[in-house]
């Protein structure tokens, strides 16, 4: 087996409003927000997406949770679309983190069978 996490976190000071937080950067699996975290509120849904090697990942699930809620537990779950995309709902301010594994074989290798890949996307919701 082979293994790779790949990590985004946006901190936005003063409520900026740029928009390259919704850009892909390039990872091999990656959760990219449709809009500027600083917008996000909770009880109010914003979207999400995950590509893998810059395609949309479709039907993958993804799991989120945030500071003070039970350990090892995930306060959300969803399932992408087949663009990839769902909706997240934050229950409570602070800091938020959402998680995605996919697991595939790994190719021609002989050395490995299976790849899994893992992304986070962490943010603050004020």
């Amino acid at each position: 087996m082979q293994a790779s996490m790949y990590a985004k976190e946006v901190v936005n000071i003063d409520s900026e409003q740029d928009e390259f937080v919704t850009k892909t950067i390039g990872q091999k699996l990656e959760i990219v927000p449709l809009e500027n975290p600083v917008n996000f509120d909770i009880n109010k849904p914003f979207k999400i997406q995950i590509l893998l090697e810059g395609k949309p990942l479709k039907t993958a699930r993804i799991d989120g949770t945030f500071d003070k809620f039970l350990k090892d537990k995930f306060a959300f779950s969803a399932t992408t679309d087949l663009e990839g995309i769902t909706e997240v709902m934050a229950l409570a301010p602070g800091k938020w983190i959402l998680k995605v594994m996919h697991k595939r074989a790994f190719g021609e290798s002989k050395r490995c069978d299976e790849e899994i890949l893992i992304a986070s996307f962490t943010f603050k919701i004020k």
